[in-house]
């Protein structure tokens, strides 16, 4: 009886020792059960130029038009204070969201990558002035790559070789960095010209991230054409809801007003070199018939590369069904 006493209380002790703690994901459950891999098998045509890409299309793989494999996670959530909404993750983990080699955990080596379709640059020359450009950030809302952690960015030559153009190390930082790199070697002009960065982390779990924005591919640029020019919608629009961004039905129509929130917002990123005027807009329709249920807009300015917010009066929702 005493032997058990004390093993009770051992376990008693332990629970009141233990503490909370931040660590990486073992896996991304929403990769996992989400949509389906797609095949991406090489298209038929040809990419030409100019080349863009801010990963707004939807989905949490690559566009299959401009990228052919899906490693990556296209997500809103996990860059921090993004380019535009939407941003490509480089992680530990596979296209279905489990490590790579979980047998070896903890080992350094190549994780995600990022491969565009076929550029046919055949037409042009070194002196067309072509740039690559493109943002990355460490870290953002995840973890931060190791000091021995690296993105870098491969290009392909006409022989089939893949040429390293571009690498960083590990970094604490979560700024945005832009990158321009002269696409001005003969071996790049040719119809099968592709892109790909890859990252190399710990494998064994989900840290070690990396994010990938606003990739521009172009003729007739010069190493500072670095501004964008551009306004953009940095994040998912605020949920219609006070604490959640969804909820069962059946617990939202016990209290739908105690649910609903009072505004609605959007984050907007000045991207370019200027102050920017901004007219935003907020209508809301009934599906499938397209009625109008609120229509409403606000105006103002944005500093030049500044984030802001805009808020606009949320909306009385129509009788709903019990």
């Amino acid at each position: 009886m005493k032997q058990w006493l004390t093993l009770i209380l051992s376990l008693c002790l332990c629970q009141i020792n233990a503490q909370e703690y931040t660590a990486p994901l073992r896996d991304n459950v929403l990769l996992r059960s989400g949509e389906t891999p797609r095949n991406l098998a090489q298209k038929p045509s040809l990419l030409g130029l100019p080349f863009f890409e801010d990963f707004v299309h939807g989905g949490v793989y690559p566009d299959a038009e401009k990228w052919s494999d899906h490693y990556v996670y296209i997500t809103n959530t996990m860059a921090r204070a993004p380019i535009s909404a939407g941003a490509a993750t480089f992680d530990g983990l596979n296209e279905i969201g489990i490590p790579y080699d979980s047998l070896i955990a903890f080992s350094l080596v190549s994780a995600d990558s990022l491969t565009s379709q076929a550029i046919d640059l055949s037409t042009y020359a070194p002196s067309d002035s072509l740039y690559l450009s493109f943002f990355y950030q460490a870290r953002g809302n995840g973890f931060a790559p190791k000091p021995a952690d690296s993105f870098l960015l491969f290009l392909q030559q006409s022989n089939g070789v893949w040429r390293q153009v571009w690498k960083t190390q590990g970094d604490t930082s979560t700024q945005w960095h832009q990158v321009m790199i002269p696409v001005n070697d003969t071996g790049y002009f040719h119809e099968q010209f592709k892109m790909r960065w890859v990252n190399k982390a710990t494998m064994g779990v989900g840290n070690s991230h990396w994010h990938l924005d606003y990739i521009r591919l172009d003729a007739n640029r010069h190493y500072l054409d670095t501004s964008l020019q551009d306004l953009a919608m940095s994040n998912v629009q605020s949920s219609m809801l006070n604490d959640f961004s969804a909820m069962p039905y059946r617990h939202f129509k016990t209290n739908p007003q105690q649910f609903m929130a009072g505004t609605l917002a959007a984050v907007i990123h000045n991207n370019s070199s200027t102050a920017q005027n901004l007219d935003l807009h907020l209508q809301a329709n009934l599906l499938p018939d397209g009625t109008v249920l609120h229509s409403d807009n606000t105006n103002g300015s944005i500093a030049p590369y500044t984030l802001s917010s805009f808020s606009l009066p949320a909306y009385a929702l129509p009788d709903l069904p019990a």
